[in-house]
């Protein structure tokens, strides 16, 4: 009983944190400008965690708030 009690208040002291992630970011993301004329290295480095090769036409960035996202970059020979 106390076991699932602690797992429970864990569990939503987690759904906490990552809200409030995302509420960290979504501000972040609105006071930036979309228009951005060119790479702002400031931006990358403040967003960014990693970016991995993971093979020959696929990335994958990681977010330093936790999302995980692949992207594939076509290769034209």
């Amino acid at each position: 009983m106390k076991l699932n009690k602690l797992k429970l208040v864990q569990d939503q002291k987690l759904a906490e944190i990552y809200d409030q992630r995302v509420e960290d970011v979504d501000r972040c993301i609105r006071k930036v400008s979309c228009k951005i004329g060119e790479f702002d290295d400031d931006l990358v480095r403040r967003l960014l965690e990693r970016v991995t090769v993971v093979n020959e036409d696929k990335i994958e960035i990681r977010f330093k708030f936790g999302i995980v996202m692949e992207q594939r970059v076509p290769y034209d020979e």
